[in-house]
């Protein structure tokens, strides 16, 4: 009895784990229009007035943008007129729903080593009547942009070269090998522009923020997910992974055929056994 309830416990496990996956890990660098990296090596571009974060983390490289104004003035971005480019294909920023939300701060920056450091904040949410497509900047406060990702599309552009060694540090200390493929600004499969266009006071007084950025390396991380190493547990700005699923239609027919024999295996025990008309001892 109790060994055929330890299998049917099994055969469910089984439709859990049925589905293998493996993984790729990208990391980008930039080559213009970027000021340095920070703490989290998160790309950014910055003067007087505004300093604006990338963040790339995540699955399917998702583009995260923050836009923190230093001024003392309101400040505007037009997302309608700000694009992000993959390799000759503009995408727009804008998106049909733009609620304004972000955090009002206080903030300094100290370039040491290319680092930025330094602010404190809080939140702030509301509407705002603004031109179809632009977002509204408090003073000293900041908005954040998750509307994009670069995607899967420049897989196919990736040569089919060999791979080299590197060693890698997990998450629990230890280190481990993985192929790397390392790229030039020349030859990478991936190359991203990003144009924002952000402006104070009058609207014909508009700048045009641009970076770009590119494939670095690649690397073949087998079964290794991205919280076993520890660039990717510590969710780095330059950093993201891909996720190859192909074997998940053979796991998903193979977890339905084990939880079927699994739910028959039940009835069967439920019609076979026979409850005990017995009281128990200790009555």
């Amino acid at each position: 009895m109790k060994k055929l309830i330890v299998f049917t416990c099994f055969l469910g496990l089984l439709f859990c784990l049925s589905s293998c996956s493996s993984y790729y890990y990208s990391m980008l660098s930039a080559n213009s229009g970027i000021s340095g990296m920070n703490e989290y090596n998160d790309f950014v571009q910055e003067n007087d007035s505004v300093c604006i974060i990338y963040n790339f983390y995540g699955e399917d490289a998702p583009v995260n943008v923050t836009v923190y104004n230093k001024l003392d003035e309101p400040m505007y971005i037009d997302w309608q007129r700000s694009s992000l480019v993959l390799g000759d294909e503009a995408i727009s920023y804008y998106q049909d729903l733009m609620p304004v939300h972000g955090k009002v701060e206080s903030y300094s920056s100290t370039w040491q080593d290319g680092t930025v450091s330094g602010y404190s904040s809080g939140s702030f949410f509301g509407e705002v009547q603004l031109p179809r497509g632009v977002e509204f900047i408090p003073p000293k406060s900041r908005v954040e942009s998750s509307a994009l990702c670069l995607g899967r599309e420049f897989l196919d552009r990736i040569p089919d070269r060999s791979f080299t060694k590197r060693s890698f540090v997990k998450s629990d200390g230890n280190r481990t090998n993985l192929k790397v493929m390392e790229f030039t600004e020349r030859n990478s499969p991936l190359h991203i522009r990003s144009y924002l266009t952000i402006y104070t006071g009058k609207e014909e007084h508009k700048s045009v923020y641009e970076s770009s950025f590119y494939l670095s390396e690649w690397v073949d991380a087998g079964k290794m997910s991205p919280s076993g190493i520890r660039i990717g547990q510590s969710e780095e700005g330059n950093f993201s992974y891909y996720c190859n699923r192909r074997g998940q239609t053979t796991g998903w027919i193979i977890g339905y055929a084990a939880l079927g024999v699994s739910a028959l295996t039940s009835i069967i025990l439920i019609v076979t056994h026979k409850p005990s008309m017995d009281m128990p001892s200790h009555f």
